[in-house]
Formats: C-alpha cells, sequence, structure tokens
C-alpha cells in the first residue's frame, strides 16, 4: 500500500488511517489470545480493543460512519441542509474511541501533552482528509460551484445571516451554470428539465428535507406546508380543500372588502405622504384573523396585539433554523428572543381557537369561518381500521389547527402584503405603467361609490400582466424549497440518493433564454407568455406541493388594487423611498430592506 505509488489508491484504502494510528505494516485483523479473547490493552480504567481503532478509523475517514453518500449508505447522509458541515463527530464516543487507541498505541509513554498534541495532529488529519475528499473525491466533486461551499455547510449558513443566501445562488448560476454545488452535499437547479424532475408527480419522487421544513414550524405538529410525509401532507390538502377553492372563496369576498374600504379610508385620513408598508401588513393580518377566528385583529383600527408581535419575531429568525438548528439555542439577541416568543404564540393561538369554540357554543358566531371549517372537516380517504386508532387522523388535532392557523396568519399576511407594496412602487415610479393600468381598472369600475367585484378584478388583462411580472421580480416566497433526491437523473444527470436538490424561482424567473431582458420590469411581455415563462415563473412553487393558498391570495390583492387605483391617485415619494430601501431582504421569505414605502394619495 506504502510502495505502490498510487496515491489515489491509497486514499480509498479502507485501512490507511488505522495504519497510520498504528504503524506501518501494522496487522489488519487481530489475533486471539489463547483463551479466545482479543488482546486489550489496560491503563487505569479505560481499556482498548480493535473497536476503539474501528471508530477511529470512522471519525478520521468521511466515507465511515454517517457521512456516507450513495454507494455507502446515501441514504444515511446527514441532511444536507442541515448539519453535514459539523462531520460525524458524536463528541463524547468518539474522543473516548480516540483515547482507547492512544492508550495502544503509547502505553506508558502517555502524558497529557501527548494527549493534547496527538489530539490536534489526529484533527487536522482529519480536517485535512475532509477537504481534500470534498473536494476532489466526493460523488459531487464534478459539479462546479463556490470553494467554500464545496468545503463546508458553514458558508451557506453565513450568506443567509447576511440575506444573501438567494441572490448569491442567483449569481452563482450566472456564473458557473444551471446545476451549481451550493454545499458539500447540495446542489441548486435552474433549469426547465430540473424543476419537473425535482417537483413534478413522479414515481421516485423527491421527498421535503425535513430538518429545513420543521425549523419553519411551531414544532408542535407539521402543517400543510411543513408535512414531510406525502401522505400526511395529502390528508391536510384533502381537509382544507373546500376552504381554498373558488366556492370557498367566494365566500370571503364581503369580509375582504369591508377591510379594504376601511384600508382606503385609513389611507384617505392620514396626513401626507404616509407609510404603507406597515398598514398593508395590518390590513391582510385583520382580514386573515376575521376569516380565520370570526374575529379580527383590528390592527387597522389601532389596536395592538401581542400574538402578532410574537409571530414577527419569531418568524424573522425561524428560517435560520432549517439549516442551522443550533441557533435555537444562543442565549442572546433576536435568537432569545424568537424562542421566548415560541410558546406564547401557541397560547395565543389555543386561546383563540377555545375562544371561537365557546362562541360557536354559545351561538355568537352566525358564519362559517376558515377555522370552523377547519374544525368540521372530515377526510373520507382515511378508512376505517386501516392502522390502529383508524380515523384519528381523519380531522384536525388542535395541535395542527395551531399549525396552521399560524402558517395562514404570517405566511398568509406576509406574502400578500409585499407583493401589494412591491406593485404600489414598480407601477409608481413608472408613468406609463401607471396611466395603464389605472385606465382599466377606471374603466371596468366607474362607480367609486361601489367596490370592486372579484368577478371582474380578477379577469383584468393588464391588471394581471402587472402581477405577474411583480411576482416575477418581487416575489416574496423566491428563495429554495428543498427536497433530498431518492436517487435519480435531475436534468439528464443522475444525482445520488440522500444529495440535497433544489431549484429557487428567483433564478428561474430571472433566465434570460426565457425573459430577455430579465431585469427589466415589462408587464408586457405576460400579454403573450410562452409555455417556457409558465414553467419556469413559480411565485407559489411547483407540483402536487404547491401553495394551497394561491388563489386567495391573488383574490385580496386584485381586490385591493382595484380599490385603490379605482378611488385614489398615488404617487411614491421618492425623497423618503429610495431603491436602496426596496431592495429585496431575504429572511425565508423576501421583503423590502427599509420597510417602508412612502406614498402621497389624492381621492379622486
Amino acid at each position: 500500500m506504502w510502495r505502490d505509488g498510487n496515491v489515489a489508491s491509497w486514499l480509498h484504502d479502507p485501512d490507511v488511517l488505522s495504519a497510520f494510528i498504528t504503524g506501518p505494516g501494522a496487522p489488519t485483523s487481530h489475533p486471539q489470545s489463547p483463551s479466545g479473547r482479543v488482546p486489550t490493552c489496560r491503563l487505569g480504567h479505560q481499556t482498548s480493543t480493535p473497536d476503539a481503532v474501528s471508530r477511529t478509523r470512522e471519525i478520521l475517514d468521511p466515507r465511515f460512519g454517517n457521512a456516507r453518500v450513495e454507494k455507502w449508505n446515501a441514504a444515511a447522509v446527514r441532511p444536507a441542509f442541515l448539519n453535514n458541515h459539523l462531520g460525524s463527530l458524536s463528541f463524547r464516543s468518539d474522543a473516548r474511541a480516540i483515547f482507547n487507541t492512544m492508550q495502544a498505541v503509547l502505553g506508558p509513554a502517555m502524558t497529557w501533552p501527548t494527549v493534547l498534541g496527538c489530539i490536534a495532529a489526529l484533527g487536522l488529519a482529519r480536517l485535512a482528509w475532509l477537504i481534500i475528499y470534498r473536494l476532489y473525491l466526493h460523488p459531487l466533486s464534478s459539479y462546479p460551484g463556490p470553494l467554500l461551499g464545496k468545503v463546508t455547510g458553514l458558508y451557506m449558513i453565513a450568506m443567509m445571516v447576511a440575506g444573501k443566501a438567494t441572490s448569491s445562488r442567483y449569481e452563482w448560476h450566472k456564473r458557473y451554470g444551471p446545476v451549481v454545488r451550493t454545499g458539500p452535499d447540495e446542489l441548486c437547479f435552474a433549469d426547465e428539465a430540473s424543476i419537473k424532475d425535482i417537483y413534478g408527480q413522479s414515481s421516485n419522487p423527491c421527498p421535503k428535507a425535513a430538518p429545513f421544513y420543521s425549523g419553519i414550524s411551531l414544532n408542535i405538529a407539521d402543517s400543510v406546508f411543513t408535512a414531510v410525509d406525502r401522505g400526511e401532507h395529502a390528508r391536510m390538502r384533502r381537509l382544507l380543500a373546500h376552504q381554498f377553492s373558488a366556492a370557498g372563496i367566494s365566500q370571503c369576498v364581503g369580509e375582504i372588502t369591508d377591510r379594504v374600504k376601511m384600508f382606503c379610508e385609513k389611507l384617505r385620513t392620514s396626513a401626507q405622504p404616509v407609510d404603507v408598508h406597515d398598514l398593508t401588513h395590518d390590513l391582510y393580518l385583520d382580514i386573515i384573523s376575521q376569516l380565520s377566528f370570526a374575529k379580527s385583529f383590528d390592527l387597522l383600527k389601532g389596536k395592538h396585539s401581542d400574538g402578532a408581535r410574537d409571530m414577527e419575531t419569531y418568524f424573522s429568525i425561524a428560517p435560520l433554523y432549517g439549516i442551522f438548528p443550533v441557533a435555537k439555542y444562543l442565549p442572546f439577541g433576536i435568537f432569545a428572543a424568537a424562542q421566548q416568543a415560541r410558546p406564547r404564540i401557541v397560547k395565543f393561538v389555543q386561546s383563540c381557537i377555545d375562544d371561537f369554540r365557546e362562541r360557536i357554543a354559545s351561538e355568537e358566531v352566525d358564519t362559517g369561518g376558515l377555522l370552523r371549517q377547519m374544525m368540521e372537516a372530515q377526510d373520507s380517504e382515511v378508512p376505517e381500521g386501516d392502522v390502529p386508532n383508524a380515523g384519528a387522523n381523519k380531522s384536525f388535532s388542535d395541535a395542527e389547527l395551531i399549525e396552521n392557523a399560524v402558517l395562514f396568519l404570517k405566511a398568509g399576511s406576509e406574502t400578500t402584503a409585499t407583493t401589494l407594496v412591491y406593485l404600489i412602487y414598480e407601477v409608481g415610479i413608472r408613468p406609463a405603467v401607471y396611466s395603464r393600468l389605472v385606465e382599466e381598472v377606471r374603466a371596468a369600475f366607474p362607480d367609486r361609490s361601489t367596490s370592486p367585484d372579484l368577478e371582474t378584478a380578477i379577469n383584468l388583462p393588464y391588471l394581471n400582466c402587472v402581477i405577474q411580472e411583480v411576482l416575477r421580480l418581487r416575489g416574496p416566497a423566491s428563495a429554495m424549497a428543498p427536497r433530498i433526491s431518492p436517487g435519480k437523473v435531475i436534468a439528464g444527470k443522475y444525482v445520488p440518493k440522500g444529495v440535497g436538490v433544489s431549484s429557487q424561482p428567483f433564478s428561474t424567473q430571472r433566465d434570460p433564454k426565457v425573459f430577455p431582458e430579465p431585469l427589466e420590469f415589462t408587464p408586457d411581455r405576460w400579454e403573450t407568455p410562452t409555455a417556457a415563462m409558465k414553467l419556469m415563473q413559480r411565485p407559489f412553487l411547483s407540483g402536487p406541493r404547491n401553495c394551497i393558498g394561491m388563489h386567495f391570495a391573488r383574490a385580496q390583492l386584485v381586490l385591493t388594487a382595484c380599490a385603490l387605483y379605482q378611488r385614489f391617485e398615488i404617487e411614491v415619494d421618492r425623497t423618503r423611498t429610495t431603491d436602496d430601501m426596496m431592495k429585496l431582504r431575504d429572511m425565508g421569505l423576501q421583503s423590502p430592506m427599509g420597510r417602508q414605502l412612502w406614498i402621497s394619495v389624492k381621492t379622486i
């Protein structure tokens, strides 16, 4: 082994590292004593056996233990979006294995300086070997990508903390091409074929990356967004199907319209100019809380909600938990505040549910509401007697009600509010787009004493073009939706089992081959969209796990936009709102960096 001069075979030899520890020519088998026992070396109460040597080999060689890909048990790869950067070190047992091996080798000559020196040397050896392995010997070594990203997952964590993860992936695609290795066991795609392969219906689907999605929940149950199990996800979608169907949405139009009127009145009576960023978030939180609990938070009326504030705190950092779970235990700043907010959110939403049940029992509630429909929904496709306690999961549990209610309150309000903010901004700084949109809206709704109706609003062609272009360039949910390869061909090339894969809309929606002049805001491009444009435009994600609330979000958006441009002349205050303030801030969901949009409104 040492004399053949073949470095590659030396690196792949399973016994190379134990030979390094025990010396050249050391036996790879362990002779037994006459009693049949394997020899041991005892110093004090510690004992070393060949198992310790084997464990040490596992620690030092990334091909052994839990960090393997494909042919060496890829299913056990540490999830790419969690902690492969932490290696396979189980500190207590691994340190003991190394210590026992050192006892066997050094015997009485072992002193603390020797121990510490050996540990340091072994650590450096492992680090060097890990870097060499991930750069040159790993199954993904042929894929291009940033050097630090190939070596350690800490690189992407740093990008996310800096709010640059999504934009960085886009820049890497421009530099390296449609497939980029963004982590030791991660690939990011940006072509048409990969979207179907990763997110489409398939007999060999790519499952969700569990740690990533558990990081953005309260961790008391699954929601329709975080459910990894396909059966559980399908069950929840069936239970929610009616609420988010066309019939279900039509029942909500009256409540939406009433809150939009209140929003417009708030704008009309406010001192000018007015910051609409927080007002839009208040609007949609009021709408969703009213539809959920039949009792609005009434933020537009100036009321305060501790629950809404806690959700803002928790979810401002929660997306980081999916790739860096250690953040949950950091005892300072926003990290500590978020963990303190989590149990308060659970208690707050549970109290809303309990209060709603009491009002139902006393017949104070005379409307259905989203929460009531969720409480009463039954999944007829779960057969009785199929599993132990069959039927227990036919309806939502209280924990599932809480998780889904929080999902709708936070994600449902923030995404729609962010889209409206960017629509007002992008239209307001482009006089030609503004004039054309205002003309279309006012022609459709000439009577300003009557609120726009959904059927007309949702079919306005130019308004839909504007919304599509806003979602393309400023979509709040345009980050990655990670999956795990089951071992399949993606975009024409086999991707080993256990590798993290994703295709982020932020990149596909800026592909210059599909969207000429991709960074230009051009609503006209959507008047005759191509098949490729429809595929690459994914503001509500793709496939059977796309956003269940997308039609509800669009209904809120068109009704609000039509009411605004029907009643007001709107001008963006460029002295208070700069382009830098409107750059995307990336923390899972994307929003304006400055968190402000100042406008002047004039009633017509």
